[in-house]
C-alpha cells in the first residue's frame, strides 16, 4: 500500500561528431544532471525521529488555518461480550472557522453505568451566534453570543500537541509522500483514561501527517481492566474534505432561534 518515496535524477548526454578531416577529432561525452529536489520532512522531525512536538502540531493548525475540513473522532470501550460506551463526535468547519458546526453522539451499554450529560449535542455557529440543540429525555435548546463560539480546539492541534508531548520513543516512517508516527509509551493523563477502567497497559499510539505537518489521522488504542474484567479502548481522528468542506445547516435552527429570544 505505501511506496517509497522516490528521487529521480535525470541527465542530459550530449552527442559527439566532427567535421571529416585527416585528423579526426572527438568531442568529449558530458552529463548535465538536474537538481534532485530534496525531500520535504515536516518541522519537528528530524532523522526519522520526531524532536519537536510542538512544531509539528503548529505545522498542522498553520496547514488548517484558512482552510475548510471535516474532523471526525470516534471513542469506544469493548469488553468481550461488545461495546460498552460509544462517542462520535464529527466537525465541520468552513475557512477561519467562521462558520462550523459539532454534532456528538454518545451511547452506553446497560453493563457500563457511565454515560454523558446528553445523548446528543448538536451546535451551529455563525456571525458570533452559537446555537444548540442537546437531547437526552427531552430536548432542549440554548444560545451563546461568544465570538469563536462555545467549541474549542476545532483542528484538533492543541489535542495533538498533547500527545506529541505525551508520547516517548517516537519512531517515524516516510510512507508514500506521507509520514507515520508511532510511540508505545504514552504519558497516562494524555491517554483520556475512561471512567471505571483501571490498569492500563498495551498502549499503541499512531499519527499520519503530510509533508507539511497536517493531521490525516491518529489512533490511540490500550487495555484496562473493567469490573475485573479486561477491556479494549481505542480512540481515534480523522481530517479530511480538506478545502473542499460545507457546513450542513441543521434543521432545528429556526426552533432554536424562537426558543432563545
Amino acid at each position: 500500500m505505501w511506496r517509497p518515496l522516490l528521487l529521480v535524477l535525470a541527465c542530459v548526454l550530449a552527442g559527439c561528431g566532427g567535421p571529416a578531416a585527416t585528423a579526426p577529432t572527438t568531442q568529449t561525452e558530458t552529463l548535465t544532471p538536474v537538481p534532485v529536489p530534496a525531500e520535504s520532512t515536516p518541522p519537528g522531525i528530524e532523522s526519522k525521529r520526531l524532536v519537536d512536538g510542538d512544531a509539528l502540531a503548529a505545522a498542522h493548525e498553520r496547514a488548517v488555518a484558512n482552510r475548510s475540513y471535516t474532523v471526525r473522532s470516534r471513542f469506544r470501550v469493548v469488553d468481550e461480550n461488545g461495546t460498552l460506551r460509544r462517542l462520535n463526535t464529527t466537525r465541520w468547519v468552513v475557512a477561519g472557522g467562521e462558520t462550523y458546526r459539532g454534532l456528538q453522539v454518545g451511547e452506553s451499554s446497560d453493563r457500563y453505568p457511565v454515560s454523558s450529560a446528553a445523548t446528543k449535542v448538536d451546535v451551529f455557529y455563525t456571525n458570533g451566534t452559537s446555537l444548540i440543540r442537546i437531547e437526552d429525555e427531552r430536548v432542549r435548546y440554548g444560545r451563546a453570543d461568544t465570538p469563536g463560539g462555545v467549541l474549542e480546539d476545532l483542528s484538533a492541534a492543541d489535542r495533538l500537541r498533547e500527545l506529541y508531548l505525551a508520547g516517548d520513543n517516537w519512531t517515524v516512517t516516510p510512507a508514500d509522500g506521507r509520514y507515520v508516527l508511532e510511540s508505545r509509551s504514552v504519558a497516562t493523563g494524555a491517554l483520556r483514561q475512561p471512567l471505571l477502567v483501571e490498569s492500563l497497559r498495551g498502549v499503541r499510539l499512531r499519527v499520519v501527517v503530510t509533508e507539511t505537518g497536517r493531521l490525516v489521522g491518529w489512533r490511540l488504542t490500550y487495555e484496562g481492566e473493567f469490573e475485573g474484567q479486561k477491556v479494549r479502548v481505542r480512540r481515534t481522528t480523522t481530517l479530511t474534505a480538506v478545502g473542499n468542506t460545507s457546513v450542513p445547516r441543521p434543521s432545528w435552527l429556526g426552533t432554536a432561534r424562537n426558543a432563545t429570544g
